[in-house]
């Protein structure tokens, strides 16, 4: 058997019993094990499995934890012949992973063979990929007019930056806060796209468009008259809280792969699903004659366009959108803003890369967990780990503590039994 075989082959080995041990070994004293290594010979007759558990914290609790997976190999082995669909399994030996000298040179290894790839990497696609490595978030104030895909395209010549990717695209006529991720922080993006929003958006009351904002071809035209605020207020309850909304024809909501704004541009209209979203808060800013101000809060997936259209129809009058600013997404703020001016002004002084957010502050509304030694090297193995302190549920930020420094290394998510899983890592 080839070198390269072999390693595929420990490769499956390793990620078969990692499930198997987790999900159908009800032992406890493996319930917090960690598959290090896993070593085939060249005739196929032996697996060496190194395992380790930050529950074994003394020399007797590593050998009694050896022991039981020697004693339940057979079944191990059985398990994973089956899952694998192999008629010749290896048999499993397993041994305690000596982490303090192992440990530090399966890393030093790793760390080495990711540089030579990087390093091979950059010299194959040399001549083909343009381009720098920069890795951060610029918080654009998008100018109205612009496409998303305009400013992403603009952004990465500035930067001269191989990859650049917006997390959730603003309308041409919207302005604000528009996160750009670069490099690294394009592995987040989809972690934005998903955070909730804040929008300011006047509407403009007595006219309907077919899109729901002034880039549309007006439908109709309704006397607006002496109209309270406080029917505007009452009106207003029925968009607040858990709602079901009808996206607009010319959203980029897919059909079929294709996006609704293509089809109607076609003239080509369907049915569409009326879909759950969230108004944390939609509150009247101004109202003058037939200008109307909202602020509204709200989750992914949520189209102040057709919150416009539906409180005019409500309203018995129309409405449509005349201006609207995007003033939060996610962990991002107006403060936080860059003009293209900005980036022009940083770039004649040498300075751009300034206005880049760090590439943690995609996430940066999640707590913080911090690892260090063996913790810190099982989970970039890929293998979840039990961190004290850590929080009881739901998404965290992952920091490697190193010389009393904190390096971001990904995000995970805290496991039902506690552990800490890796979920994105950039190590």
């Amino acid at each position: 058997m080839t070198p390269d075989r072999a390693e595929r082959i420990a490769d499956y080995i390793r990620a078969e019993l990692a499930s198997v041990v987790l999900r159908e070994m009800r032992d406890p004293r493996v319930s917090m094990l960690s598959i290090t290594d896993t070593q085939v010979s060249r005739d196929f007759a032996v697996a060496d499995v190194y395992v380790a558990s930050v529950a074994a914290t003394d020399e007797a609790a590593r050998q009694q934890l050896v022991s039981v997976l020697n004693n339940a190999a057979g079944f191990l082995r059985s398990a994973v012949a089956k899952r694998q669909g192999w008629r010749k399994t290896p048999k499993l030996r397993f041994h305690y992973d000596d982490l303090p000298e192992r440990g530090a040179r399966l890393g030093a290894l790793i760390d080495q063979a990711v540089r030579a790839d990087k390093g091979n990497e950059r010299a194959r696609m040399g001549r083909r990929r343009r381009g720098r490595d920069v890795n951060g978030v610029v918080v654009l104030d998008k100018p109205k007019g612009m496409s998303s895909n305009d400013a992403v395209q603009r952004v990465k010549r500035l930067y001269s930056a191989r990859k650049v990717g917006h997390t959730g695209s603003l309308d041409p006529l919207a302005t604000g806060v528009l996160p750009l991720c670069l490099g690294d922080a394009t592995k987040f993006s989809q972690y934005l796209l998903t955070s909730d929003k804040t929008y300011v958006a006047t509407l403009r009351l007595g006219v309907s468009t077919d899109s729901g904002d002034a880039d549309g071809q007006v439908l109709e035209q309704r006397d607006v008259g002496e109209m309270p605020r406080e029917q505007i207020e009452a009106a207003l309850d029925d968009f607040r809280g858990d709602i079901e909304q009808v996206p607009s024809m010319f959203s980029a909501v897919k059909h079929q792969g294709k996006p609704l704004y293509k089809l109607a541009r076609q003239g080509i209209e369907i049915e569409r699903e009326a879909r759950p979203v969230t108004i944390y808060r939609n509150e009247i800013v101004d109202f003058a004659e037939d200008r109307l101000t909202i602020e509204v809060h709200c989750s992914k997936g949520t189209y102040v366009r057709t919150i416009a259209h539906d409180l005019g129809e409500q309203l018995g009058c129309g409405a449509h959108v005349v201006a609207l600013r995007r003033t939060t997404a996610g962990p991002y703020r107006e403060d936080d803003l860059v003009t293209f001016d900005d980036m022009s002004r940083m770039a004649e002084l040498g300075r751009l890369d300034e206005l880049l957010q760090p590439v943690a502050t995609a996430v940066g509304q999640w707590p913080t967990v911090e690892l260090a030694g063996a913790p810190a090297f099982y989970l970039k193995q890929g293998q979840p780990v039990l961190v004290p302190h850590a929080p009881t549920e739901g998404w965290v930020r992952l920091y490697e503590q190193e010389n009393n420094d904190g390096r971001f290394i990904g995000v995970g998510e805290i496991l039902g039994d506690g552990r800490v899983a890796p979920r994105r890592l950039i190590v």
